[in-house]
């Protein structure tokens, strides 16, 4: 259920990924486009080699976009995983974020 900014409008949505880590250079992915809908699901899978202790300093940025530009924006919101907030790094992460207003970055 993305946020339309206008009803007659639907997105074209895709996902980019930063993923950041403190004296490294980001890495940065996105999902492929599913073209005219508010609801999408992204079955990808995207993969990153970090050591536990490099984790624990990471943060993960995904931003929700559309590739087409709406009110000069193209960014539909924002969440950001900061993984040192999460106890057990072990297990596979199954959560639910909220999506927030973000500015559009790259």
């Amino acid at each position: 259920n993305l946020p339309l900014k206008d009803p007659s409008d639907i997105p074209d949505p895709y996902v980019k990924l930063k993923l950041v880590t403190p004296g490294s250079n980001s890495v940065k992915n996105k999902t492929k486009v599913v073209p005219d809908n508010c609801d999408p699901v992204f079955e990808e899978t995207f993969e990153y080699l970090l050591s536990m202790s490099e984790l624990r300093t990471c943060k993960l940025i995904l931003t929700v976009k559309s590739k087409k530009v709406f009110f000069n924006s193209n960014v539909i919101g924002q969440v950001i995983i900061n993984f040192k907030t999460f106890h057990d790094l072990q297990e596979p992460l199954r959560e639910w974020f909220e999506l927030t207003v973000a500015q559009d970055s790259d």
